[in-house]
């Protein structure tokens, strides 16, 4: 199996980007709501995921003939 390296970094491109947007999402939740400990992580978590994935879904078919 050939492994294309180009769209590897695409991937690790929306992944990095991904957690910087995390921390922006994260600082707007915890201005809402009091997060601390477990919870703020377990919440943080979930946020990267979900934006990692919708990234992964949406940006990657668009950016490769870009790339």
């Amino acid at each position: 199996m050939r492994i294309d390296f180009s769209i590897f970094g695409l991937y690790l491109a929306i992944i990095g980007s991904s957690m910087f947007y995390t921390l922006f999402v994260m600082w707007g939740v915890t201005e809402v709501v009091e997060l601390d400990g477990i919870a703020y992580w377990v919440v943080a978590g979930i946020v990267f995921l979900i934006i990692s994935v919708c990234g992964l879904r949406f940006y990657v078919p668009r950016l490769r003939d870009l790339w």
